[in-house]
């Protein structure tokens, strides 16, 4: 399989136990505490204003860290101390930008955004529609941008560079320490299209590997609850709203097209399935594109990813946990998905991944005319180059083949039937 280590890799390893030494004498290098983090976010951004739900960040962040430090190699702690005071980072300069220009916060965006559970599809269909950034009607994300949606430097030019910089340096080091396999399962590279998660990063809610880690555990379901924005993640999508729109506005003005109106803002985020109330609140004139999969197949996909993280955390995993795990927290998505579409089923197009395998083209077709997104002989022309094999341009390349099975990671077919039954019901249609 692609997850060959169940260890962390020897450069991992000795990276982790140079830390756990020098943190004998310097215990702050891997210390998680909510106060230090922002206290450092303060101090290097030279802001102090984390916004209207700084209550609810402070808390969210305290969790963060007493989850973090428990049970976890020091290299994960060091990580997730530097990642914490960058989200924090990140919050205060979206704050500061909205304060000091107030119209970002009236920008309209009218969003097209991809969810789905993982490993539906996302990403290819992603990757199709932006094929129309060169006509300027639609606008992706890269992952430069999104992993600092507000500005570096003063200047245009010298931001762009920074961004990348950033980027660049967490995409290396995250290949060489925390999850080498992403270059085989995704492929994302800095400069690519991206997933928004690290939007929702500015309010602590995590990307769903690390949710599912916490499911590795037992009664840590609170802690998923908490990751996955438990009940209510309102706040959460209105600084997630706001940070998107700081990106957008920040960026170079783009050209209009052909209709005068500026692009739309193409989003990708399969996270978005646990939380689309929320979405919806925050963007009510969002249109949804939600990718269908059959359940165990894209549970043993996904299981490489959320057993990589868990072995970051903690320093080994046992794949058979991880499989159950990421079948309880997918489940748990659906429902929530399935829940928050009523009344709004003319707001979201399901599209099924097989169906998306055997004729992208058709499925983009039907994606655009729904979404209202012209398709001319030019769009036609370059996703055919695209889908022949052509340049990749921004999309995510993956550098090899995924190889997963459902028995490597304890996925059983029984269990899957059970906790998907509504799930296969009501969607089956998508699902070959």
């Amino acid at each position: 399989p692609t997850l060959s280590r169940l260890t962390l890799s020897w450069s991992a390893y000795i990276f982790s136990l140079a830390l756990a030494l020098l943190e004998l004498v310097y215990p702050r290098l891997t210390m998680l505490d909510a106060e230090d983090v922002i206290a450092n976010a303060r101090h290097n951004t030279g802001l102090h204003d984390l916004g209207a739900a700084e209550a609810s960040f402070r808390a969210n962040l305290s969790k963060f860290a007493a989850h973090c430090s428990h049970n976890s190699t020091a290299l994960s702690r060091f990580v997730h101390r530097t990642s914490a005071i960058a989200f924090a980072e990140n919050r205060l300069r979206v704050v500061a930008y909205t304060h000091a220009h107030p119209e970002a916060a009236s920008l309209s965006l009218r969003p097209l955004v991809i969810c789905g559970l993982p490993r539906t599809g996302t990403t290819l269909l992603q990757s199709c529609l932006a094929l129309d950034e060169a006509a300027c009607r639609v606008r992706g994300l890269r992952q430069y941008e999104v992993t600092t949606p507000a500005p570096l430097a003063p200047t245009a030019a010298a931001d762009v560079r920074l961004r990348q910089r950033v980027a660049r340096f967490a995409m290396r080091f995250g290949d060489a320490f925390v999850y080498p396999e992403q270059r085989v399962v995704t492929g994302i590279r800095w400069d690519s299209l991206a997933e928004d998660y690290p939007l929702l990063h500015l309010s602590l809610l995590l990307p769903l590997h690390i949710a599912t880690a916490t499911l590795c555990e037992d009664g840590a379901g609170g802690l998923y609850d908490w990751c996955t924005g438990g009940g209510d993640a309102r706040a959460a999508y209105a600084m997630y709203a706001e940070a998107l729109r700081v990106l957008v506005h920040s960026l170079p003005a783009p050209a209009a097209a052909e209709s005068g109106a500026p692009p739309r803002v193409l989003l990708k985020c399969p996270e978005h399935t646990w939380a689309l109330d929320a979405l919806f609140a925050a963007f009510p004139d969002a249109q949804v594109v939600w990718t269908h999969r059959e359940p165990a197949a894209t549970i043993a996909s996904y299981s490489t990813q959320a057993a990589a993280l868990t072995r970051f955390l903690r320093g080994r995993v046992e794949p058979r946990s991880v499989g159950p795990a990421v079948q309880r927290g997918f489940a748990d998505g659906v429902r929530r998905g399935i829940a928050a579409r009523v009344g709004r089923e003319g707001q979201v197009l399901d599209v099924g991944y097989e169906a998306l395998r055997r004729d992208p083209a058709a499925e983009v077709r039907r994606v655009k005319a729904w979404a209202g997104l012209p398709h001319d002989g030019a769009s036609e022309a370059r996703l055919s180059a695209f889908l022949g094999g052509g340049a990749r341009g921004v999309a995510p390349a993956p550098a090899g083949t995924h190889k997963y099975s459902a028995e490597f990671f304890g996925v059983d077919e029984a269990d899957v039937a059970s906790d998907f039954a509504e799930y296969r019901r009501r969607f089956g249609r998508f699902l070959t």
